[in-house]
């Protein structure tokens, strides 16, 4: 994580988190950091479904159409972080972490993504073990993807 935030600060980048299932932890991660505030610049943790339709701007017809665990989710997600301009990278989150199963998924299935609105990458995972266990998971596999991310484009 160390090496991943002194990137951003080498390419003089800014981000932001927009998480589900992660619930605030990857923000979280970010903001241990003595002196973040330089590249963190805001999280957003979007739980319930109807957070997300409401945050997407979609109708429930639309909102109903998508898969609450799927890269399609990923991708409105990060398209809407960086039409709000929230940071000039945007990371998003969503899963299942447990114990009850969202529609269409199964436990342990995440979907991660990272966008400048240029790139974007995403990765769907498939995570073991207990609640706590996936979220952090989550939280580490979105820091490898973030790296990754920023080593290939910047």
């Amino acid at each position: 994580m160390d090496k991943v935030i002194a990137s951003l600060r080498a390419h003089q980048l800014t981000i932001a988190t927009i998480e589900s299932f992660t619930g605030g932890l990857l923000s979280d991660a970010f903001i241990n950091h003595p002196g973040i505030s330089d590249v963190f610049v805001q999280g957003v943790t979007l739980y319930q479904p109807e957070s997300k339709r409401r945050w997407l701007g979609l109708t429930s017809q639309q909102f109903d159409s998508l898969n609450l665990v799927s890269v399609s989710m990923i991708e409105q997600l990060l398209k809407k972080g960086i039409a709000n301009q929230m940071a000039q990278i945007v990371i998003a989150t969503t899963g299942n972490a447990g114990p009850s199963v969202q529609p269409h998924s199964t436990l342990g299935e995440v979907v991660i993504g990272v966008s400048n609105g240029k790139h974007s990458l995403t990765e769907k995972l498939m995570l073991k073990g207990n609640r706590k266990d996936i979220r952090l998971q989550g939280v580490q596999a979105t820091f490898v993807l973030l790296e990754r991310f920023i080593s290939t484009y910047y």
